[in-house]
């Protein structure tokens, strides 16, 4: 398998709460098929927001992570961090920031869920354009957010 970006925009929903769930979702399928994954937060609040959040989406969910740097010495399959990701982490990285992470070439596939709002989805267009010209593969999948009745 080649480079690959893939861009989920939420059509329906522009809160950071709607970003997270999809998000976690996306993680959950991704490590069930046995990847590794890092999630670039922009700062320690929104690492330890995600990691919450990543706790508790799920009532019978479970999905193994910690925060980069991890506490024990171990081969943790998903780690949530704001600084660069140890350099075995190689497989996907889950962007959630409106900037370019300065170390996205390291991973094979890159993955970003865009709310819906314009100055965020015109700041994921900038990074569309980066990765595509960096040899990635890209694709663009429109989501709607189921609402609760």
């Amino acid at each position: 398998m080649g480079l690959k970006a893939v861009f989920y925009i939420l059509s329906n929903d522009s809160s950071p709460k709607g970003r997270y769930l999809y998000t976690c979702r996306i993680i959950e399928k991704a490590f069930n098929n046995n990847h590794k994954i890092y999630i670039h937060t922009a700062n320690l609040e929104e690492t330890q927001t995600f990691d919450i959040q990543l706790w508790t989406f799920g009532d019978i969910s479970f999905v193994p992570h910690e925060i980069h740097p991890p506490s024990l010495d171990q081969d943790t399959p998903i780690l949530i961090g704001h600084e660069s990701p140890p350099s075995s982490q190689n497989d996907i990285l889950i962007n959630l920031t409106p900037e370019i992470a300065p170390f996205y070439k390291q991973f094979k596939h890159l993955i970003e869920v865009i709310p819906n709002e314009d100055s965020l989805k015109a700041l994921a267009r900038k990074r569309f354009q980066i990765y595509k010209k960096a040899g990635y593969s890209t694709e663009v999948f429109n989501v709607e957010i189921p609402t609760k009745r």
